[in-house]
């Protein structure tokens, strides 16, 4: 009742959903609903019929979603992206990236979901969206050649640490990720000519190093 009621204020136009994740589907579904455009945070749901069911509630109502990506306004990260858009390393073959944390098996992403994609979702998927964001200006770009491999023998169902592989935009992407110990956040880019590798930079912090062509990149944390 309480979100029926908010949702029906005509001055609101656009919702942010930050909720634990188990609810971000239920809540996208409603305000798409009630005409409001939303800006959710990862993951948009928790299975692909989901996923299906909110496109097509949004293209019926007319309304913009997005998700929240912050990685792409890391500094650094920009820097990197700069220069594989003006050819400084080349032709870009292989992108990995290398993300765990320790959350002692209790975060509330995993807790009572229903979702098996624990770590993936946490913390990969971040990864899966700053390496194509980085190799391709394409809104939607199309990857194939997908690999999954998960290992959920310490907790249950969910998965505690997960590999993906898939090619996009001419490269081959790597994303590790676990939720059972924590390691040097790490991103390498890998081209023709050269490469730049950016370690601690993954996270809310806007800091870490980054290396380009062999050589520290400055940048101002933000």
């Amino acid at each position: 009742e309480e979100l029926r009621a908010f949702l029906s204020d005509r001055e609101l136009d656009a919702v942010l959903i930050a909720t634990p994740d188990r609810f971000h589907l239920p809540v996208a579904l409603a305000a798409a609903k009630a005409g409001k455009h939303l800006l959710i945070e990862k993951p948009i749901a928790h299975t692909s019929e989901g996923l299906a069911e909110l496109t097509s509630v949004i293209a019926k109502h007319g309304v913009k979603c997005a998700v929240g990506y912050h990685l792409r306004h890391h500094a650094g990260h920009r820097k990197i992206r700069e220069a594989i858009r003006a050819g400084k390393l080349g032709a870009i073959h292989d992108v990995r990236v290398h993300w765990t944390y320790d959350m002692g098996g209790t975060d509330w992403r995993n807790d009572k979901s229903g979702s098996r994609w624990w770590s993936m979702s946490a913390l990969g998927t971040h990864g899966i969206d700053l390496a194509k964001w980085l190799v391709t200006d394409e809104i939607a770009p199309k990857a194939d050649r997908f690999a999954f491999a998960s290992d959920n023998r310490k907790y249950g169902a969910n998965d505690e640490a997960a590999l993906l592989t898939f090619q996009v935009g001419g490269a081959r992407v790597t994303v590790a990720t676990s939720v059972l110990y924590k390691s040097p956040y790490q991103v390498d880019v890998y081209g023709q000519v050269g490469s730049a590798h950016a370690t601690w930079t993954l996270g809310p912090r806007g800091a870490g190093a980054i290396t380009l062509l062999g050589e520290p990149l400055a940048f101002a944390p933000k």
